[in-house]
């Protein structure tokens, strides 16, 4: 069997079947991904595989105990930086990533709305050379000198009130409520036995 070259990519239809029969029931979804690892590693002939989460979510879509009997996917076999422990150094290890050979159409319309939405952000991102507001005519510092000329002269007209403190706001407050107060009970009509009281 010839090795798959990094950056290649090929077809397998793994037939699961007769890996699962040999577990309980409820063990069969996660043998079967676990004859799928080992399935991948012998034909790649890599020991790092890596399952998509779409392939895993197609073994896993009836539960636990109802697996699929075969899976047709697409191998990729690329390089991934990993860490050395001995070394502290990265180094390229070939990785095996295996997908669905047919994407479901709700994983093309979510991967087709990520795309959209990442050029939007790259849109947005830079500015319009023709939404910038351009200058012409004035000099920008002279602009800017004439428009501080113009605060500082609306300052001085303004004259500046004083802040008050928190006693002369609530005397303020004290005296206007007296006053509304006042102007009520002279408004106010005397009742009727208030009216007979007088009278006597």
């Amino acid at each position: 069997m010839v090795r798959i070259k990094v950056g290649e990519k090929r077809k397998f239809t793994v037939p699961l079947r007769r890996e699962w029969l040999k577990v309980p029931r409820w063990r069969r979804s996660k043998r079967a991904v676990d004859a799928l690892h080992s399935y991948l590693e012998k034909h790649t002939k890599t020991e790092n595989v890596k399952i998509s989460n779409w392939l895993n979510e197609a073994i896993w879509k009836h539960g636990g105990k109802n697996p699929p009997a075969k899976v047709e996917i697409e191998v990729k076999i690329e390089n991934r930086k990993v860490q050395d422990k001995k070394t502290k150094k990265d180094i390229d290890v070939p990785f095996a990533v295996a997908e669905l050979a047919t994407l479901p159409k709700r994983v093309e319309r979510l991967t087709k709305k990520k795309e959209e939405r990442d050029k939007k952000l790259k849109l947005d991102a830079k500015p319009k050379a023709e939404a910038m507001p351009q200058i012409t005519g004035k000099d920008p510092k002279e602009l800017a000198k004439s428009l501080k000329e113009k605060l500082t002269a609306k300052k001085k007209e303004a004259p500046a009130e004083k802040k008050k403190s928190a006693k002369d706001l609530a005397a303020e407050l004290h005296t206007a409520e007296d006053k509304q107060k006042e102007e009520a009970k002279k408004q106010a009509k005397p009742t009727k036995g208030q009216e007979a009281n007088m009278h006597k």
